[in-house]
């Protein structure tokens, strides 16, 4: 389902035997020292997300994958390769796979996250991180503490950007129960019934699958997603292209002028790159194998296989590049590099611990929604939580609390061509110059659709100098947990 460019199979490299197999032996290279012009490498990419399509409307037909529907957080995966990811707020975890350039939701499974909603920023506040993360190693009784049930994966929390933000807190670990538990239930961890985390971590390769962990998952329809998933492909082709010829102007632009790595920022980067360009006399053959790309709310991370050779010197192993988009366009701010050398007995050892597992001898899960109200009833907790978030704005705006106001609204807010920081300052200015503000909510609506609320409702606004009346709707998404005013629309119907 990753478009790539044509590479012609006497120019293939093989993955390496301590490769897990589960990567596709077969998946071509991006990069070859055959010159395959450019013209050609984006017309590949045309035909296999043409293929890419197909594949998702096929999928369709299959009743437990969404109709026509791409989660965002994946927008690349290699053959015979699968993905994670955890919905914090419907506290399921997605097992994604893709065959024969198509992609299928492989299994659903219930998960128990955080007792407290949000994205964690420090140690003991029991929620659990938002991003794009990977597994590091598998433990297993009885190096493994009884309440974690029959194995754990510790992922790699916090990772390169939630360093950068400076987020603290570790342990944050995929792992198994050894007893019933509820949903939303954990100090940070996402936890699985015993016999789902046993087949999940027959699907994962350490350090190459992705688990991204998000507050909800949103679908799209593939072809919504074509033209970024071309778009960070085409960056990351320019990227080992410039890097392979050592052209270190076209190379240095890939990178954000916050980049940093291995304890050097930019111009330290730079200097150290062309001193290596040099030593290679620009001549250098990059191979770049299955990439994957996931990503988050604010950056994507493309992790993929790379063979570096150049005067005889080679070095194989895993790239990770943390991107962000500047100015319209992708750019890197951290890279990481991991040796074949340094994870082959892990890749080995793990395989033989995963035979092991045995999910029937602690047959515990996390409980669903069961344990919690009926339907009906979880309608009206809903309702009356809607409600008391609108009487709360009312409020504020009548108090003229602009802070509290303001804390309503979606950092992505936009209405009447403003952005949130515009529509503070309009509201400031309409705060200081109207006097008393008297409003009046009537015949309030409230209808879910997907992961959005509209609310609709008859506004009555009076001041010293402006009185009126109309219909009020209001668009609420998720953003940290809660509910954000994301768009505002007012019709006058005086």
């Amino acid at each position: 389902m990753c478009p790539i460019n044509g590479v012609n199979e006497a120019s293939h490299i093989s993955p390496d035997k301590m490769s897990p197999s589960s990567w596709g032996v077969d998946f071509p290279l991006i990069g070859s020292n055959i010159n395959i012009p450019r013209l050609w490498y984006l017309f590949s990419i045309g035909i296999l997300a043409f293929f890419f399509g197909a594949g998702i409307l096929e999928a369709s037909m299959n009743p437990t994958i969404k109709e026509l529907r791409f989660p965002d957080n994946l927008l690349c995966l290699p053959p015979r390769a699968h993905a994670l990811i955890v919905d914090k707020s419907q506290q399921r975890l997605l097992l994604f796979s893709s065959e024969n350039g198509r992609l299928f939701l492989e299994r659903s499974m219930i998960c128990a996250t955080g007792e407290k909603e949000g994205d964690k920023t420090s140690t003991g506040d029991k929620k659990t991180p938002e991003g794009v993360y990977f597994c590091k190693k598998l433990l297993i009784p009885p190096q493994l503490g009884a309440r974690y049930g029959i194995c754990a994966l510790p992922l790699n929390y916090p990772n390169f950007i939630d360093r950068r933000d400076h987020r603290d807190g570790n342990g944050i670990w995929l792992h198994g129960v050894n007893k019933n538990r509820p949903t939303k239930s954990t100090q940070g961890c996402v936890v699985l019934g015993n016999k789902d985390l046993a087949y999940l971590a027959s699907h994962i390769v350490l350090y190459l699958t992705p688990v991204v962990i998000t507050d909800h998952v949103r679908f799209f329809p593939a072809t919504s997603l074509e033209k970024e998933r071309e778009a960070i492909l085409s960056f990351l082709e320019n990227w080992r292209d410039s890097w392979s010829r050592g052209d270190i102007h076209s190379y240095i632009t890939c990178y954000a002028p916050i980049f940093s790595s291995k304890g050097m920022r930019l111009a330290q980067w730079r200097a150290y790159k062309q001193k290596l360009f040099d030593r290679y006399h620009h001549r250098m053959s990059i191979q770049i194998e299955s990439p994957v790309v996931a990503r988050a709310s604010d950056y994507a991370v493309i992790t993929f296989k790379q063979h570096f050779s150049a005067s005889g010197h080679e070095e194989r192993g895993i790239k990770r590049l943390y991107l962000t988009i500047i100015e319209g366009k992708y750019r890197i701010v951290g890279e990481e590099w991991i040796p074949f050398s340094s994870i082959r007995q892990k890749w080995e050892s793990y395989a033989k611990m995963v035979a092991r597992l045995d999910p029937a001898r602690l047959p515990y899960q996390i409980i669903s929604a069961s344990s919690l109200p009926n339907r009906h009833k979880r309608r009206k907790i809903f309702l009356k939580a809607v409600k008391a978030l609108i009487a709360k704005w009312k409020a504020s705006w009548e108090e003229k609390d602009l802070a509290r106001y303001v804390s309503f609204y979606s950092r992505r807010f936009k209405a009447k061509r403003m952005n949130l920081e515009a529509w503070k300052r309009y509201k400031l200015r309409t705060f200081r110059r109207n006097g008393p503000i008297h409003l009046t909510v009537k015949n309030l609506q409230i209808k879910p659709e997907g992961h959005k609320i509209f609310v609709h409702f008859l506004q009555k606004y009076r001041s010293k100098i402006l009185s009126d009346v109309g219909m009020k709707e209001l668009v609420l998404c998720r953003e940290s947990g809660e509910w954000k005013i994301f768009r505002e629309r007012w019709v006058d119907s005086r």
